[in-house]
């Protein structure tokens, strides 16, 4: 037996030597390029004569020290503004996303950010090297263009098989940057929590995304554009070319992938439904906000992602700050709800009398499963806390689009809006889900938005419409969690296991919550 156990012993050390060996010369192959930066790339200065800039500075002359809000609420409307403003750019565009796809609405901005570079403007694009799949050959094409310039946020190194980088760069690949913001000619910003895809702009056949994003103008959107000048000059954010192997490009990469889906019905019938809509009427005649508010940024600094946590580099740390003041209620919207040590604010919250409502996903519309297993944990402390939880349904009716989710716009298969109101007066919008690597990991932004209408339609949201889009949960006599499933008035169908899944899957739920992977979450 001591054979054994000491053969056992000897094998795992030079398995650990081996690997140790393997990450040292890894990272000597593949090591990140240091790149110096000869001089800060600065935002530029906001145009004043054309008749659309002349209408925001003149808004927000009337308006000093507050900002104005459009909420876009549908993943159509969401497009629209994004479309129409870079057609509107005349001096520059800059925008940071977490996920770009190569998909119709991916490619169609990407096309009209290279006709704003063509006519002039200036672009300059932030990703997130994680959320770019398919894009290394058009991102080499597009920072050919004399004004395009192109860096990606926390690269992979080898491209091929970037999963591969992780088994030697763990811990600087762990860290992303979330962060979602469009700015147009330092005039015009969009926030929020939507990414660049179709199921984020309610088009293809992936399932979409309920979301929500604002746009604004006014004070707020100089701290936005300084926001993205310091992560656009973070030691981070690569210049693509020093990552993508670059090599001349001859053809039109962009057009080749971008006529086809031209082509297409989905196509046809987006731009369809975009010539009909309300928004593209209004935006032509600078109907462009609907309030002034007091908006405020809120955004982590980009040392988050080189693993410094001190409390003046997270944004987490004014969060708490926001959601321990309510006096009488907080309701809050997030898809990915791994509370962990929140559990405790939030009881604090409902030991004082304030009422504190929750919607997430449910198992059924929950597109990470671990996500959903960390969540699982936490439920029944909750309740016994007497927080209110929701989990949204995915039903037909939502597949279908039909169905009305109030200040989010249509519902999709899956909740991905990131939003709380407070008191009848703050809202918060944003890319900041409640679980670990929001807190701890990724990077992420929003604004905090004293507007009691908007908090009002949020408040009033889950006052009378959440019992038809989703469960909600409550603990039965024995302590057991029920989820109750309204179908019709008078009528509503109790559920004793997570809604429409199996044995099997509920059963791998709990294997997954023991893992110790709470803090990746």
């Amino acid at each position: 037996m001591k054979r054994i156990l000491l053969k056992t012993f000897k094998d795992i050390i030079l398995l650990v030597l081996f690997f140790a060996i393997f990450v040292v010369v890894a990272r000597q192959l593949f090591p990140l390029p240091t790149f110096q930066h000869q001089s800060d790339s600065q935002s530029l200065a906001a145009p004043t004569h054309s008749p659309w800039s002349k209408y925001i500075n003149t808004q927000a002359k009337q308006h000093p020290n507050l900002s104005g809000i459009k909420p876009l609420a549908s993943g159509l409307d969401a497009f629209i503004m994004r479309l129409l403003l870079i057609k509107k750019a005349e001096v520059s565009i800059d925008a940071q996303y977490y996920i770009w796809h190569h998909d119709l609405t991916g490619l169609w901005l990407l096309q009209a950010i290279k006709e704003a570079a063509d006519r002039g403007v200036r672009v300059r694009l932030l990703l997130d090297d994680n959320g770019i799949g398919g894009l290394d050959g058009i991102i080499n094409q597009l920072s050919q263009h004399e004004l395009i310039d192109i860096r990606l946020y926390n690269p992979f190194v080898f491209r091929r098989f970037k999963l591969i980088n992780f088994t030697w760069d763990f811990f600087r690949l762990n860290h992303r940057m979330h962060n979602k913001a469009m700015i147009i000619d330092g005039l015009a910003t969009i926030i929020g929590g939507r990414n660049i895809g179709d199921e984020y702009f309610n088009t293809g056949l992936n399932p979409h995304y309920n979301d929500l994003d604002v746009l604004t103008i006014g004070k707020v959107t100089a701290d936005i554009a300084d926001n993205f000048d310091l992560f656009y000059n973070s030691t981070l954010a690569i210049p693509a070319q020093h990552i993508i192997n670059q090599t001349k490009v001859n053809k039109d990469l962009l057009g080749q992938a971008f006529t086809p889906l031209k082509q297409s019905q989905q196509y046809h019938t987006y731009r369809q439904a975009i010539i009909n809509s309300e928004l593209a009427q209004a935006i032509p005649n600078h109907d462009l906000v609907t309030t002034w508010s007091d908006v405020k940024l809120i955004s982590d600094h980009p040392k988050k992602s080189l693993g410094i946590n001190r409390k003046d580099v997270l944004m987490v740390t004014r969060l708490s700050s926001i959601l321990e003041s309510p006096e009488s209620k907080v309701d809050i919207v997030t898809p990915y709800f791994v509370p962990a040590k929140s559990v405790h604010l939030f009881a604090n919250l409902a030991a004082r009398g304030v009422k504190v409502r929750i919607l997430t996903n449910s198992f059924e519309a929950n597109d990470v499963i671990p996500v959903h297993a960390g969540y699982a944990k936490y439920r029944k402390p909750l309740l016994q806390a007497g927080i209110e939880l929701y989990e949204l349904k995915a039903n037909h009716a939502i597949e279908e689009n039909k169905a009305d989710l109030g200040f989010l716009g249509s519902s999709g298969a899956s909740l991905h809006a990131k939003t709380f109101a407070v008191d009848d007066h703050l809202v918060f919008i944003g890319s900041f889900n409640f679980d670990p690597r929001s807190a701890r990991l990724n990077t992420e932004m929003g604004v905090v938005i004293d507007n009691p209408q908007l908090a009002r339609d949020i408040h009033q949201h889950f006052q009378k419409d959440l019992h038809r889009q989703a469960y909600k949960l409550q603990l039965d006599e024995t302590g057991h969690i029920t989820w109750l499933e309204y179908q019709s008035p008078g009528h509503t169908v109790e559920h004793h296991k997570d809604p429409n899944s199996t044995a099997l899957q509920r059963m791998m739920l709990t294997l997954i919550g023991w893992l110790p992977i709470q803090k990746l979450l």
